[in-house]
């Protein structure tokens, strides 16, 4: 994984400029946002420099001393596959350096003191590659000592070097880039996302002996290179008749036989540009900019999905992936490159204007760079809730551009949404929900906060609402909360349009509530004066619930966690999955009930995610709880 880029008078950054890719961790996903022209796309550029040798853009102040550096942190098992143990030994005192050595640069020792847990684990290595070098350095940050790395002869660190960046396969899109163009089977760009070479499957095929023939297996290239042999023979033969002087000799130097080489570029020329992508039997190139750009994500995303166990780690970078498109089309387009971040661990770097993604984008890195090209990195879980000191107009412009898109995909596409606090949240309703509807689309948004706020907004927009709106009468919009210990009011006063405004069923907000009289779980207005504390953990299947958290304890809760789960026994006797109270899943056997009941309420705060992984692998999908089904009355009536 790259952790962090050094541009060195590259483009629009003079001097040297640390760029870290991680916040309070790493992750996968890395989005880079500001306005045009200070520089988000030559973070991306530079970094195809570094990897691809692409065009190296100078800073016009300066004409030498140019460079780009990039900070890696790299599974150790990963590497002792890839190098030999004298370069593993090698390895480890480079690596000891970067993670033990003092340094004067500030930006690395804080990012470094953020990963001390993966020290043991990892690799850490900084690697520079300058304008007009042939090979690869190490780039040491001022005041680091180095002497321990001079014992290292200079051609196998070169060397190490090399097979380091090797590791690593980095595919850039630019947004000028041609779509059609890069969709073909044969370009490098798609070969690198496949991570496989069409022309390695050709040579592969042509050499593989597995033709059977006389008790030996023989190529399929020896066989035509026979049949041509023997046919140039025959013709030899029959036209010496006329006159010997008559052959087929070869030219000087040419070879006798066909390799594989010469076979793979007609095969390439007759099979694969011929087939072209189409969608609904309209090839790309005839589709409008914003189809093409789609097109290029729905791509990217089904080849990221298969690329399983790559020869190489995958760095995916794309310029404005919503360039072009309809602000209806947004939401679908970031999901897909969450997914690619988060399901298929492949590192992203995107650029991008629609700030819409700071909502929907739970997990990840956002980097913002102002128009002096400082960069300051932000954690995007729960982003808004943390409420850090971020630049003013991150939060707004994120607000209007998901509302926006939302209400374009509202007016135009055959789909209800369902907005909620978290991703847990999203988990456990699409296990039960992907049965009973099949047009939901369900958006974590990071805290009650958000939804409430992007329910306040929608609520204006509905309110006035005119004729385009009210023909989207079908779809719904429903935002979900939890009753919490405070459960502010909403800014407007009022959960619901009124009655007799014609989109009254299409924009709702409830809250969770148990009754504390009969324990069922009722869908509330916000400002309903019923209010018991309730969490989407309180509200599962109970047998369910306790049997994924005993799980999740056995495998990774410490001593005080499990023995205090084994002081309870299941209580068969209760609707619902509440832990805390005396209306609970768990019977007390031992022990100090409040205490251990505290653990495990504290673990579970901590492991929800985990969790809820494990609840909804259980299956038993069509045992749903009745709110639920409350809820799929409302998304469908």
């Amino acid at each position: 994984m790259i952790i962090a880029s050094i541009l060195n008078n590259y483009k629009c950054y003079r001097g040297t400029n640390f760029v870290k890719f991680i916040s309070e961790s790493t992750n996968e996903m890395n989005v880079i946002i500001g306005n045009n022209g200070v520089g988000k796309s030559a973070i991306l550029e530079g970094m195809n420099s570094f990897f691809n040798d692409a065009e190296w853009i100078i800073n016009s102040s300066v004409k030498d001393d140019v460079f780009v550096g990039m900070v890696f942190l790299i599974d150790k098992e990963k590497v002792k596959q890839r190098f030999t143990a004298r370069e593993v030994s090698f390895l480890d005192i480079i690596n000891s350096v970067y993670w033990d050595k003092s340094t004067g640069d500030n930006l690395f020792s804080e990012m470094r003191n953020h990963l001390l847990t993966k020290k043991e684990d990892s690799y850490l290595v900084a690697i520079k590659k300058e304008q007009m070098g042939k090979n690869y350095e190490l780039y040491l940050f001022k005041n680091m000592q180095c002497d321990e790395i001079e014992s290292i002869p200079i051609t196998s660190l070169n060397n190490m070097l090399q097979k380091i960046v090797n590791i690593y396969s980095y595919l850039y899109i630019p947004v000028e880039s041609s779509v059609p163009e890069f969709l073909k089977l044969e370009t490098q760009g798609l070969q690198t996302l496949m991570n496989k070479s069409i022309r390695e499957a050709i040579n592969k095929a042509l050499n593989d002996k597995r033709i059977n023939r006389r008790k030996k297996k023989i190529s399929v290239l020896q066989i035509i290179n026979e049949e041509l042999e023997a046919y140039i023979q025959d013709v030899e033969t029959d036209i010496k008749k006329i006159n010997a002087g008559y052959n087929y000799s070869l030219g000087y130097k040419q070879t006798k036989q066909l390799t594989a080489n010469h076979v793979t570029e007609v095969i390439i020329d007759s099979f694969y540009k011929k087939r072209r992508l189409k969608k609904n039997n309209t090839p790309i190139e005839t589709l409008s900019s914003g189809e093409k750009r789609i097109a290029l994500i729905d791509i990217i995303y089904v080849f990221s999905s298969k690329n399983e166990n790559p020869e190489k780690e995958l760095i995916l970078a794309i310029d404005e992936p919503e360039n072009s498109l309809n602000v209806s089309y947004c939401y679908d387009q970031f999901e897909k490159l969450s997914q690619i971040a988060r399901t298929f661990h492949h590192q992203l770097f995107i650029t991008t204007h629609w700030y819409g993604a700071i909502p929907v984008i739970y997990n990840g890195n956002l980097l913002h760079i102002d128009g002096n090209h400082i960069i300051k990195n932000f954690d995007l879980y729960n982003y808004y809730e943390e409420r850090r000191n971020h630049p003013d107009d991150i939060q707004l412009k994120g607000y209007f551009d998901f509302v926006s898109s939302l209400l374009n995909a509202f007016r135009n596409e055959n789909y209800s949404w369902l907005l909620v606090e978290g991703k847990e949240d999203k988990k456990y309703l699409e296990f039960y929900l992907r049965k009973q509807i099949d047009n939901v689309r369900i958006v974590p948004l990071g805290g009650c906060a958000n939804v409430k706020k992007i329910y306040e907004y929608l609520y204006i927009s509905f309110n006035g609402a005119g004729s385009d709106f009210i023909n989207a009468k079908n779809n719904k919009i429903i935002c979900l909360v939890d009753t919490d210990t405070l459960c502010t009011p909403l800014a407007m006063g009022q959960s619901h349009l009124s009655s007799n405004h014609p989109l009254s069923k299409n924009l709702k907000i409830y809250r969770l509530n148990e009754n504390e009289d009969n324990h069922n779980i009722d869908l509330k207005t916000i400002e309903d004066p019923n209010k018991n504390p309730t969490e989407i953990e309180n509200v599962l299947n109970p047998q369910q619930f306790y049997d994924a958290l005993n799980k999740v304890i056995e495998q990774i809760g410490n001593e005080d966690e499990k023995t205090a789960l084994s002081k309870f026994e299941f209580n068969p006797n209760v609707k619902n999955s509440r832990i805390s109270g005396d209306y609970s899943i768990l019977n007390p056997i031992s022990g100090n009930c409040f205490e251990n009941k505290t653990i495990i309420c504290d673990f579970i705060d901590k492991y929800k995610y985990e969790i809820a992984n494990t609840y909804t692998s259980l299956g038993n999908e069509d045992d749903i709880p009745d709110w639920i089904k409350n809820l799929v009355t409302l998304l469908k009536s």
